[in-house]
């Protein structure tokens, strides 16, 4: 994660030549608001369904089991829930950059919203790091709801 923002340098720089003026402006216009709904993501992920999250594994088996917290193990799954969260509120960016770029219709996406509905619950269904339902609930209402 540290090499993120080498990375999409360096994915832009490959792909700005071969834009139009029109692509360009899109691009650069959506980079501010994608930080902030990452940003916002992050922020979410960690303050409300991690903690949700782990009360949830902590209660499992109360009485019958002793959790084991790890200290790598704790801020590997934090990292990889707050992180997906940043990149799952990038929805609505895509969604626009895409309509502005004219490769996707708004009206396609209205008709199509069952379809997509799926395709969110089962992209979710296979990103996230634990097979409980609560989870898969609390991450793909926000998700849902952005879409």
């Amino acid at each position: 994660m540290v090499s993120l923002p080498v990375l999409i340098y360096q994915a832009i720089a490959f792909i700005m030549p071969g834009c139009t003026r029109q692509e360009r402006k899109t691009i650069f216009s959506a980079i501010p608001p994608a930080l902030i709904l990452f940003a916002l993501g992050a922020g979410f992920g960690n303050q409300v369904i991690f903690p949700l999250v782990l009360r949830f594994f902590m209660g499992v088996g109360e009485g019958y089991l002793n959790p084991m917290l790890l200290g790598g193990k704790y801020f590997s799954f934090l990292l990889l829930l707050t992180f997906g969260m940043g990149v799952f509120f990038e929805i609505p960016i895509v969604m626009i950059a895409l309509s502005r770029l004219g490769l996707v219709k708004s009206r396609k996406l209205r008709n199509t919203r069952l379809y997509g509905y799926i395709g969110v619950l089962l992209l979710i269904g296979l990103i996230v790091p634990t097979p409980d339902v609560l989870t898969l609930v609390a991450i793909s209402a926000p998700v849902l709801l952005l879409y």
